[in-house]
């Protein structure tokens, strides 16, 4: 008996806490006009203008898989690695085909643009330094323009020689 004392309480107390139903309109009332759709219109944010810029296709941490120069192509004797962001790339090269022990090496910051398949980077800072040679700093500002295939698990940049670095995405 008690149990059904219970039941019926609560649901007594659970009807009650409903939401109660919505108000209709008055009989005979005319019917409210439409609400015109007005086409939403872009918002000039220019603070901030990173968080709506779509992401490049480029964009990403990759391993250097290959490297071609003069028509050779090395994937034991050099080592290296590529960062991409949205704007900015950093690449770091370290090649041991030249002088054995003597390893020249570059490494620099580049601001890029992406158009098609063509890619321009500035330097922005760099310094390389040849087999046993003395470290040279690369010009700011120094243009140069390259040609870039993609696919989903690599990136191979092209110089207008028909040298080539190759990289695997590591991330």
């Amino acid at each position: 008996m008690r149990l059904a004392f219970a039941s019926l309480l609560l649901v007594v107390v659970l009807a009650q806490t409903q939401d109660p139903p919505p108000p209709q309109p008055p009989q005979g009332a005319a019917p409210l006009p439409q609400v015109p759709d007005v086409p939403m219109t872009p918002v000039q944010r220019k603070d901030l203008w990173q968080r709506f810029a779509p992401p490049s296709p480029i964009a990403g941490s990759y391993r250097l898989k290959a490297a071609s120069s003069g028509g050779r192509i090395a994937t034991t004797s050099i080592r290296g690695f590529l960062t991409i962001g949205q704007r900015h790339l950093t690449i770091q090269i370290q090649d041991e085909t030249g002088t054995p022990g003597k390893p020249s090496i570059q490494s620099s910051v580049r601001e890029y643009e992406l158009r098609g398949q063509q890619l321009r980077t500035t330097a922005r800072f760099g310094v390389r330094v040849p087999s046993g040679g003395t470290p040279v700093l690369e010009a700011e500002g120094l243009v140069e323009m390259r040609l870039v295939a993609l696919t989903s698990t690599s990136l191979k940049i092209l110089q207008p020689s028909g040298d080539y670095l190759e990289f695997e995405r590591v991330e």
